[in-house]
């Protein structure tokens, strides 16, 4: 039996990039979506409580059918917050939504999102997270279904390093 591709692509908390997201998601076609929401959401309502972009792909897959995971792993990654982190989520949120989706995963962004990354997210706990992601992925995934794993940006490279198996098509 041959394995089907598994695609990764980036998201962003905001409405703006739905209509790119379903694009992708007609365009790929996955018979498995992975979300980054705890396993347990998807399987009750709690499910509508996240982003709207990962709301709109769990429609799209329940609408068509696919087969649906969340690969959350729970921890205490985040630092507190201060004034001045709250003036970077804002300023990193505006600069995104003035890009296309797909641009916003191609490499050129990632410094963008590793200096946020560096003043909200406790280190060591948001490597935790990511292998833990990285490992719900694998032992949810079913190799004889196209998967496509809807991440948030800032994690494009850390899954692109570490789940070597995977195409990113946007990079």
């Amino acid at each position: 039996m041959n394995e089907k591709p598994l695609y990764v692509v980036g998201s962003m908390q905001s409405d703006k990039i739905v209509k790119g997201v379903l694009e992708t998601l007609n365009q790929y076609k996955p018979e498995q979506l992975f979300l980054e929401v705890l396993d347990e959401h998807v399987k009750s309502d709690e499910v509508y409580t996240y982003s709207v972009d990962f709301v709109a792909a769990y429609m799209w897959a329940k609408d068509n059918d696919v087969l649906v995971n969340g690969f959350e792993f729970p921890t205490d990654y985040i630092k507190p917050i201060l004034q001045q982190t709250l003036e970077s989520i804002r300023n990193l949120q505006s600069r995104c939504e003035l890009s296309d989706f797909r641009e916003l995963n191609k490499r050129s962004y990632d410094h963008l999102f590793a200096d946020f990354e560096s003043q909200l997210f406790k280190t060591s706990e948001l490597e935790k997270r990511r292998n833990g992601m990285i490992n719900n992925i694998k032992t949810a995934r079913q190799s004889d279904r196209t998967g496509l794993v809807l991440v948030g940006l800032g994690h494009l490279p850390y899954f692109e390093k570490n789940l070597t198996d995977a195409t990113f098509p946007y990079r």
